[in-house]
Parts: C-alpha cells; sequence; structure tokens
C-alpha cells in the first residue's frame, strides 16, 4: 500500500507529524507486508516527522512487514543519512516494489 504525506496547508509545522502519525498507526495496524510511504510533498521533516516514519516501520517490521521511502529529496536523502535512518528504512525511487518483495 502506498501513504502519500499529508500537505501541510496550514503551515504549522505540527500538523504534518500528528496527521501523517495518525494516518501510518492506522495503515501498520491493517498488517499491509509492504507500505510505501511517498514523501513527494513533504517540504520540511523534523523530528516528530522522523519519529512517526521510524515507528510505524518499528510497527510494520513486528507485524511482518516493511516500510520503503518513495520519492525522497536530496535534503531529505542527507537527513536520513546523517540519522543513519537510510540504513534501515529503504529509499525506492518508484513503484518498483511488488507486494511478495522485500
Amino acid at each position: 500500500m502506498t501513504v502519500a504525506v499529508p500537505m501541510d496547508a496550514s503551515s504549522d509545522e505540527l500538523t504534518v507529524p500528528r496527521a501523517l502519525a495518525d494516518r501510518l498507526r492506522t495503515v501498520a495496524r491493517q498488517g499491509y507486508d509492504v507500505i510505501i510511504l511517498d514523501v513527494t510533498q513533504l517540504a520540511h521533516c523534523n523530528s516528530m516527522t522522523l519519529g512517526a516514519i521510524v515507528q510505524t516501520h518499528v510497527t510494520a517490521v513486528n507485524q511482518g512487514g516493511v516500510v520503503k521511502l518513495k520519492h525522497v529529496t536530496r535534503r531529505f536523502r542527507e537527513l536520513l543519512a546523517v540519522t543513519k535512518i537510510d540504513r534501515v528504512i529503504e529509499i525506492i525511487e518508484s513503484e518498483q516494489v511488488t507486494r511478495g518483495s522485500r
């Protein structure tokens, strides 16, 4: 299942992480084996956003699934590298994932 990051219509830094965390929690609990997080609309990433992504990854892995990030910008990729999250969560370029692949 592909999940898109919510658009930040209010420019409130807390809106996107909270909406994203709520959406990702719901998706992770539904038991999908592959969750592709499309971060095309992610204009800003703070620790709350990273926390929501990592928390979803942990939930998915505990249920036998995986989270992958799609359409990662150069700046976000650098942040993932600095925090070493890119070593844990796979970054993909397109819908190259089939249901059974991990």
